[in-house]
């Protein structure tokens, strides 16, 4: 998640998984790309096997993994606004910009056994925090990368304490 627009009225903040819709995306064309060949090679069991299953599994990654996250402060509408798109559309929900007290990276621990590895890894994402105390995440999806983190809650802060 990174700020996307960030004025005296409106903050804006946007995740885009482009990288992991352009591999799902690139893996579903391979698939469905053998299953052509197959059929210009009169296999038709395998190409319809390779054309569905392929298919199947690349619309399925698409919709399960690629999420689009963004969150709109919006001074004039005096709301924040929280939309996730996917595949099958857009979800928002939205609180009263009044209800927003500030924001603060949260962590969690993760085992990382990638390559042999076995080592604890920590993951942060940012939150916003509601003047009841309750976290809201301002992104789903857990990050190593601690700098990116800091950086949206140190804008959400300061464009919150300019109120």
């Amino acid at each position: 998640m990174k700020v996307i627009a960030d004025t005296p009225g409106r903050l804006t903040l946007d995740a885009r998984p482009l990288a992991l819709a352009i591999g799902i995306g690139a893996l579903l064309f391979i698939l469905l790309g053998l299953g052509v060949v197959r059929m210009t090679q009169g296999r038709w069991g395998d190409a319809s096997g390779l054309i569905v299953f392929g298919g199947a599994m690349g619309f399925g990654a698409l919709w399960a993994f690629v999420r689009r996250e963004q969150v709109w402060f919006d001074r004039a509408d005096a709301g924040v606004t929280f939309a996730v798109t996917t595949l099958l559309g857009t979800t928002r929900n939205r609180q009263p910009l009044t209800a927003a007290a500030g924001a603060r990276v949260q962590t969690r621990e993760s085992r990382d056994r990638r390559k042999g590895r076995d080592k604890m890894v920590t993951l942060y994402r940012p939150v916003l925090i509601l003047q009841d105390g309750t976290e809201l995440p301002l992104s789903e999806v857990w990050m190593a990368d601690l700098d990116g983190v800091q950086a949206v809650v140190r804008a959400v802060t300061t464009w919150l304490e300019a109120r």
